[in-house]
């Protein structure tokens, strides 16, 4: 258990982050990920945690499984691809131990999920184009919509036998024959066409974010204009280390002071949301005019 202990607490205390995109580690990508790059996903934490354990001679193994998920109804949780997670299990007096060294770089990733951890080292789940897009309002209700649409026909539908099927078609429509069957699929067709016209059409929409958050994330875009060194896929806490040499003291008594001030809100979920909003919008102000 001490040696599994401190293997968590190394990941805790360097400056790993989390990201779904790691640079390629074709050599040696055990020693690369804990000495060089320091950045990756839940496997290669996992992994590597098992490979150290197992150098120790300690039995440990890796295990695949799901983390997160979306309520749809009572007793129905809908489990996605992205929801997939890693862990490690420690065999400690004959019982084997659950270990994740993820939650130590990335603790929003097992408290609030993928999307959340993404975002807070500057990432989002989808690329390109439909980064933002996919973020918007309309989409997310479009596809809690879809979501639960699909769950119901595989539950009224693709679940029952074919008479239960009929009766269902026979219930909506009438009594079956040709036309009304074609019309039925006729609709359909142009309802997925309609729903992929939406999906692909660009068009503005407003954050869903909470204002204190994006706050904080102006903050940062504030340091990356001031000090000219861009944060990439940094953890907040990372970078504001890296820029601290080229601030004065004042803006780095600020900056620790946000910092503690956030991660309270996030983590802890103590402080009201309309209180913190305000709070991280005035000391937002006050690092503008510090920097000035």
């Amino acid at each position: 258990m001490r040696i599994a202990e401190a293997i968590m607490g190394y990941f805790a205390s360097q400056s790993f982050r989390y990201t779904l995109s790691p640079n390629p580690m074709p050599s040696n990508p055990v020693d690369t990920f804990l000495f060089d790059e320091q950045a990756g996903f839940c496997a290669h934490y996992a992994g590597a945690m098992a490979f150290a354990l197992r150098a120790a001679d300690i039995p440990a193994r890796l295990v695949a499984g799901y983390h997160g998920g979306e309520s749809l109804e009572d007793n129905v949780l809908q489990i996605r691809q992205y929801d997939a997670h890693a862990w490690v299990e420690v065999l400690i007096d004959n019982k084997w131990v659950r270990y994740d060294p993820t939650s130590m770089a990335a603790p929003s990733r097992i408290t609030r999920g993928l999307e959340q951890a993404l975002l807070d080292f500057g990432e989002t789940r989808e690329q390109g184009f439909l980064r933002d897009f996919t973020q918007s309002g309309l989409i997310t209700e479009l596809q809690t919509w879809l979501r639960h649409l699909d769950y119901s026909w595989s539950k009224w539908v693709l679940g029952f036998d074919a008479n239960s099927q009929r009766d269902i078609f026979e219930e909506l429509l009438g009594d079956l024959n040709t036309t009304k069957i074609t019309v039925a699929f006729l609709s359909a067709f142009l309802l997925v066409g309609f729903i992929l016209l939406l999906y692909f059409f660009p068009f503005k929409h407003t954050s869903n974010q909470p204002q204190y958050h994006r706050y904080y994330l102006k903050t940062l875009k504030l340091l990356e204009q001031k000090t000219g060194i861009k944060r990439n896929n940094q953890s907040p806490l990372a970078y504001t280390q890296q820029i601290a040499p080229h601030l004065n003291n004042e803006t780095r008594t600020i900056i620790n002071e946000l910092n503690t001030y956030y991660m309270k809100v996030v983590y802890q979920g103590a402080i009201d949301e309309t209180v913190a909003n305000e709070n991280m919008k005035v000391q937002y102000k006050t690092l503008k005019h510090s920097l000035n």
